[in-house]
Protein backbone atom coordinates (compact mmCIF):
# COMPACT_ATOMS: atom_id res chain seq x y z
CA UNK A 1 0.00 0.00 0.00
CA UNK A 2 1.18 3.81 -0.98
CA UNK A 3 -0.70 5.26 2.09
CA UNK A 4 1.58 8.43 3.66
CA UNK A 5 1.17 8.55 7.00
CA UNK A 6 0.11 12.26 8.67
CA UNK A 7 0.86 13.35 11.88
CA UNK A 8 1.49 15.72 14.32
CA UNK A 9 1.62 16.85 18.00
CA UNK A 10 1.21 20.28 19.14
CA UNK A 11 0.67 21.43 22.91
CA UNK A 12 0.31 24.34 25.35
CA UNK A 13 4.24 24.42 26.50
CA UNK A 14 2.98 24.56 30.22
CA UNK A 15 1.28 27.59 29.83
CA UNK A 16 -2.55 28.27 30.58
CA UNK A 17 -5.01 29.82 28.77
CA UNK A 18 -7.34 32.23 30.83
CA UNK A 19 -11.09 32.04 28.79
CA UNK A 20 -14.22 33.81 29.69
CA UNK A 21 -16.85 32.33 31.62
CA UNK A 22 -19.92 31.13 29.44
CA UNK A 23 -18.28 32.01 26.31
CA UNK A 24 -16.75 29.47 23.96
CA UNK A 25 -12.55 30.59 23.39
CA UNK A 26 -10.44 29.48 20.17
CA UNK A 27 -7.92 27.27 21.99
CA UNK A 28 -4.25 27.98 21.25
CA UNK A 29 -1.75 25.93 20.86
CA UNK A 30 1.95 27.63 20.12
CA UNK A 31 4.32 24.49 20.66
CA UNK A 32 4.60 22.37 18.09
CA UNK A 33 6.44 18.96 18.51
CA UNK A 34 6.29 17.68 15.19
CA UNK A 35 4.39 17.78 12.05
CA UNK A 36 5.07 15.17 9.47
CA UNK A 37 3.02 16.81 6.81
CA UNK A 38 3.50 20.51 7.14
CA UNK A 39 -0.22 20.76 7.62
CA UNK A 40 -0.36 22.25 11.51
CA UNK A 41 -0.34 26.06 11.17
CA UNK A 42 -1.62 29.27 13.17
CA UNK A 43 -4.22 26.20 15.36
CA UNK A 44 -5.67 25.04 12.80
CA UNK A 45 -5.06 21.46 11.19
CA UNK A 46 -5.69 21.65 7.32
CA UNK A 47 -5.80 18.01 5.71
CA UNK A 48 -3.87 17.63 2.48
CA UNK A 49 -3.80 14.00 2.38
CA UNK A 50 -7.40 12.13 2.06
CA UNK A 51 -7.99 9.78 4.64
CA UNK A 52 -9.88 9.44 8.12
CA UNK A 53 -8.14 11.06 11.23
CA UNK A 54 -8.08 10.72 14.51
CA UNK A 55 -7.58 13.75 16.39
CA UNK A 56 -7.74 14.13 20.46
CA UNK A 57 -7.34 16.79 22.89
CA UNK A 58 -7.41 17.72 26.49
CA UNK A 59 -8.33 20.74 28.28
CA UNK A 60 -8.26 21.39 31.92
CA UNK A 61 -11.08 22.83 33.62
CA UNK A 62 -9.03 24.56 36.74
CA UNK A 63 -12.51 26.69 38.50
CA UNK A 64 -13.78 25.27 41.51
CA UNK A 65 -17.62 24.22 41.10
CA UNK A 66 -17.90 24.75 37.58
CA UNK A 67 -18.61 23.05 34.66
CA UNK A 68 -16.33 23.12 31.04
CA UNK A 69 -16.90 22.17 27.51
CA UNK A 70 -14.79 21.87 24.85
CA UNK A 71 -15.14 21.20 21.50
CA UNK A 72 -13.30 19.77 17.84
CA UNK A 73 -14.54 21.66 14.81
CA UNK A 74 -14.57 20.84 11.16
CA UNK A 75 -14.72 23.32 8.50
CA UNK A 76 -16.51 25.20 11.40
CA UNK A 77 -19.04 23.02 12.42
CA UNK A 78 -18.35 21.00 16.09
CA UNK A 79 -18.10 17.40 15.16
CA UNK A 80 -17.11 15.84 18.29
CA UNK A 81 -17.03 17.58 22.41
CA UNK A 82 -16.44 16.86 25.53
CA UNK A 83 -17.77 18.24 29.22
CA UNK A 84 -15.91 18.06 32.11
CA UNK A 85 -17.36 18.80 35.98
CA UNK A 86 -14.92 20.13 38.27
CA UNK A 87 -17.02 19.38 41.28
CA UNK A 88 -14.26 21.61 43.48
CA UNK A 89 -10.91 20.63 42.62
CA UNK A 90 -11.01 21.08 38.92
CA UNK A 91 -11.35 18.71 35.86
CA UNK A 92 -10.57 17.25 32.28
Amino acid sequence: SDTQVVSFHVNKNGNAQTVGASTWTKLTWPSEQFDTNNNFASDRFTASVSGKYLLTAAAVCATADSVCFSSIYKNGISVAHGRASTAGSGGY
